[in-house]
């Protein structure tokens, strides 16, 4: 008789004889069979575009018919005062989180929009300056350039910048 190891629990099974034109690989258990459909609606929800759209409808629907939701500020308010030990914990392990956050990663300002920084063409009747600009701190570099040329020269000569003062 022909067995299979369940790929969900691992156990080995005989193989169900009903299934001859489907590929078995999980057991007949109820946790097993949750696994397998819970495997199935996710693959499902990733490819397919109209089951999305209708489970997230659903979804909301079922959000829509549940009615307000209970303000829980209120009860986390009156447990932070009632347990203060508790509330000065939790700002200091905050206060070790920020700072473990920012030794992380070193704010820098990025140029999100660097087509704001020269909107007219130069001209000789204005002042202007010229700048470095580092291309790692810019979103988008192909908006500096008039038109589009081999990213790769861009990004390893330091492009100047001329802006009007």
């Amino acid at each position: 008789m022909a067995t299979i190891v369940c790929a969900h629990c691992g156990i080995i099974v005989p193989k169900n004889k009903k299934l001859k034109h489907l590929e078995q690989r999980y057991c007949s258990s109820g946790e097993c069979q949750s696994a397998r459909r819970l495997l199935f609606a996710r693959k499902k929800y990733q490819s397919n575009q109209e089951f999305r759209r209708a489970k997230l409808k659903k979804v909301s629907e079922r959000h829509k018919n549940l009615g307000p939701r209970p303000d829980y500020s209120v009860y986390q308010r009156s447990y932070r005062e009632s347990h203060p030990e508790y509330a000065n914990r939790n700002r200091q392990k905050q206060r070790v989180r920020y700072e473990k956050k920012k030794q992380e990663k070193p704010l820098e300002r990025k140029i999100v929009n660097p087509y704001t920084l020269m909107p007219q063409q130069a001209d000789n009747e204005h002042i202007y300056v010229m700048f470095a600009i580092d291309y790692k701190k810019i979103v988008n570099p192909y908006t500096l350039m008039p038109q589009r040329i081999d990213i790769q020269s861009f990004i390893y000569t330091k492009p100047i910048l001329v802006k009007l003062l």
